[in-house]
């Protein structure tokens, strides 16, 4: 069986990947986490390991002897937070990206998966494709982001040259549902407004950061999922490459704001507070490379990711 490991494995798109590909009979699939091991498996072959990727002797010791590593541990939560405490999310992600990437090229692992970000694009409205990143036009909130993000690519396009790692950078847009963080302080958009939303009571009024003028591409998180499956069971694509995963159509945040209230069933008032943390900026994403290579394309609408994402949510919430 091939021998898969999850980096960052209690995570919302760790935790997701690592669920299904550890379903497979064909994939001996193994995990890490750092300090969130909430992880409830039920394949008996599951192995989770506590793993600090900042340290180096850690990363080269534990992805030793995998034929694919995918790197999903990062250390990143919504706006606010970043705001709050934006030295927390530079040197240790530049650090596990260092060493994971090392570790892919000492180690000879045949494949290293790693996520790029939607944060390396302008401001469009028009879908922009892999050759179409530019850190220096991207909106100022995401500078340093983006600068960790296409770091990490250029590192691993320079070692691409020097072994036989095939390495693959999947630049995803953003990604919603269930394991995500709803939280208000750290949730990204789509989690805050579910927890907003499903909190409030019949008459109340939520409460929106910015005026909800930003327009995002919304892909579910199992679609994500499908196409990392397919690129580790079938080892699509060549030595090195950049590919985009997304919906391809971008939604206001006013309109999937209502879209949740609506799908909720709940009479609540909608308050827009431009005071608070916002960027009113556009990015989506051109998928054409990632479905060509490998066939893929998204299978969750808008409207039917709310409603898995509610379900889910209300049944954990029941299970409390």
């Amino acid at each position: 069986m091939k021998q898969v490991l999850v980096c960052g494995a209690s995570g919302f798109i760790g935790r997701n990947i690592f669920e299904r590909l550890s379903q497979r009979q064909d994939l001996d699939v193994c995990g890490t986490y750092l300090n969130n091991l909430s992880l409830i498996h039920t394949e008996p072959h599951a192995k989770l390991w506590r793993v600090d990727f900042t340290d180096r002797n850690s990363a080269m010791k534990l992805t030793e002897g995998f034929d694919c590593v995918i790197h999903a541990a990062a250390l990143t939560d919504g706006l606010g937070a970043i705001k709050a405490s934006p030295e927390r999310y530079i040197a240790d992600n530049i650090i596990m990206n260092t060493n994971i990437t090392e570790a892919a090229l000492v180690n000879k692992i045949p494949h290293l998966v790693l996520f790029g970000s939607s944060v390396v694009y302008r401001d469009t409205i028009f879908p922009q494709t892999e050759e179409e990143a530019n850190i220096y036009d991207v909106h100022p909130q995401y500078f340093m982001g983006a600068r960790i993000k296409i770091l990490m690519e250029d590192i691993c396009r320079f070692y691409s040259g020097h072994c036989s790692t095939k390495f693959t950078v999947v630049r995803h847009s953003n990604i919603y549902g269930p394991h995500d963080k709803f939280n208000l302080e750290k949730g990204h958009v789509f989690a805050a407004t579910i927890k907003k939303v499903l909190s409030a009571k019949d008459g109340e009024e939520i409460v929106i950061w910015g005026e909800g003028k930003e327009i995002r591409d919304f892909l579910y998180v199992s679609d994500l999922v499908d196409f990392i499956e397919a690129i580790v069971t079938k080892d699509f694509g060549p030595q090195f490459s950049i590919l985009n995963v997304g919906s391809g159509t971008g939604t206001l945040v006013s309109n999937l704001v209502k879209k949740i209230v609506e799908i909720s069933g709940k009479s609540i008032q909608i308050r827009y507070d431009p005071t608070k943390p916002s960027l009113g900026n556009c990015i989506v994403l051109d998928s054409k490379k990632a479905r060509q290579i490998t066939g893929w394309k998204p299978r969750i609408d808008l409207g039917q990711g709310i409603r898995q994402t509610i379900d889910w949510y209300l049944n954990k919430e029941a299970k409390k």
